[in-house]
């Protein structure tokens, strides 16, 4: 198949992306969160959104919901990273699209070697 026939033109990321002009997502967010009324409630003690946002969610936190709990841990201190440990062998198989099958060849010095196609 030539490149003439793709779906895609080189140097192309493949859509028209937003229209010009247009704002997006994340600027109606942060434009809504520096107001002080969501559309006719005002914030409480002239705060704005964000802060009252942020308020009630440590309420929730701090009362027990462990959603919220996880939410602002994670925001605070990053995500944990999960680790795993093992011992011993991994064996890996490799199934292709053309069912064939492609495992690691064991090599002389005992480490995995090449693809060997099955």
């Amino acid at each position: 198949m030539g490149r003439e026939l793709t779906q895609f033109k080189p140097g192309w990321a493949g859509g028209p992306g937003r229209p010009k002009g247009s704002v997006s997502l994340k600027t109606l967010l942060k434009q809504a969160l520096e107001k002080t009324s969501l559309g006719d409630q005002p914030c409480p003690n002239g705060r704005n959104v964000a802060e009252t946002f942020v308020e009630a969610v440590l309420i929730h936190a701090v009362a027990g919901n462990p959603s919220y709990m996880k939410e602002v841990w994670e925001r605070v201190e990053g995500k944990v990273k999960e680790t795993v440990e093992h011992d011993g062998e991994i064996k890996i198989r490799v199934e292709y699209a053309d069912d064939t099958i492609a495992t690691p060849a064991p090599s002389t010095n005992g480490s995995a070697g090449g693809d060997e196609a099955v």
